[in-house]
């Protein structure tokens, strides 16, 4: 349930795709070496598995773990007939609601296959771009860029902004922003190492900010951003939250001034979400919540951002 997409309908029906684990000295790291799987559908981690057999329905299972495995050719077929029925019975429900057989792809090292399949079935151009950006708004946007590739993950946006094809021939672990169904904005530089960082570049990989973070950032749309959009289809703009794995936070945006990167040191405060009234992809004002209490600060730039959090107390 690490990776599920309660979007676009009820959670009991949405992606779930799965993320694999490894027990470390220092706790849990994510495996997505083990979670890549070959062209029969099975993962990395049946070849180490030291219990295997198979469940009462024939699936294979490695110790009490059950794996439904679709081949290659099973998932082309799945998604090229998800195409087909969604074109034929309502248009624009191609637009809208993401394809739980491709998420699941994606999120098993088969970007490339997944992507192809939709074009050669016809799929919109931009249904390729709603699916790299629906993932890219979870956290484990790293680990699907280690799965599939930078190249891979980002070809659906060439058409937004020359960023995108530097941005390949260098391997950039970059993360699109951009308004939900709209154009890349933005991206967030990502370095996961001992010094990592958080920077904000342009759409044409100029830098509008940075935070420094130890280990590897991670950043998300906020919930119930993410929610909202299922259930009154407002798109979320292009901002998000980044955690490091000290603990420390920031908030990320693209703006109508550019964009800018704002350290959040007060852990009592959450990011309930952030604002876009015009609809440009843009966020005004970042939504925060602490306790009963709740504030909206601009961000308009850093001084005036920074200046409204730090009036904003904890609830007594």
């Amino acid at each position: 349930m690490s990776y599920a997409f309660g979007i676009h309908g009820d959670f009991d029906t949405a992606p779930h795709p799965l993320v694999y684990w490894r027990l470390t000295p220092s706790g849990f790291a994510t495996a997505p070496e083990l979670q890549k799987v070959g062209a029969d559908g099975l993962p990395a981690l049946f070849a180490q598995c030291r219990s295997t057999g198979r469940d009462e329905y024939g699936n294979p299972s490695c110790g009490e773990y059950v794996f439904q495995p679709r081949t290659d050719e099973a998932l082309i077929a799945s998604i090229t007939r998800e195409v087909s029925v969604q074109a034929s019975a309502d248009p624009d429900a191609i637009f809208r609601y993401p394809f739980a057989d491709a998420i699941a792809g994606i999120a098993e090292g088969r970007a490339a296959l997944v992507f192809d399949a939709l074009a050669k079935a016809k799929a919109p151009p931009a249904v390729a771009r709603r699916l790299v950006q629906t993932v890219a708004a979870r956290r484990y946007w790293p680990e699907i860029l280690a799965l599939n590739g930078v190249e891979a993950m980002l070809t659906p946006l060439a058409s937004d902004g020359h960023a995108v094809g530097a941005a390949i021939a260098g391997d950039r672990p970059l993360l699109p922003l951009g308004r939900y169904g709209g154009p890349t904005l933005g991206f967030v530089d990502l370095a996961c190492n001992s010094d990592g960082h958080v920077r904000l570049l342009d759409a044409f990989g100029g830098g509008l900010g940075e935070l420094t973070m130890i280990g590897c950032p991670r950043v998300e749309v906020p919930n119930s951003l993410l929610f909202n959009e299922a259930a009154t289809g407002e798109a979320w703009p292009a901002a998000v939250v980044a955690t490091g794995q000290d603990g420390g936070r920031g908030i990320v945006a693209i703006t109508a001034q550019g964009g800018l990167v704002v350290p959040l040191d007060d852990d009592t405060i959450e990011v309930a979400g952030f604002t876009d009234e015009d609809k440009d992809g843009k966020a005004e004002t970042v939504d925060l919540v602490s306790g009963d209490r709740r504030a909206s600060c601009p961000l308009t730039d850093v001084a005036a951002a920074m200046g409204c959090i730090d009036q904003f107390p904890a609830a007594e």
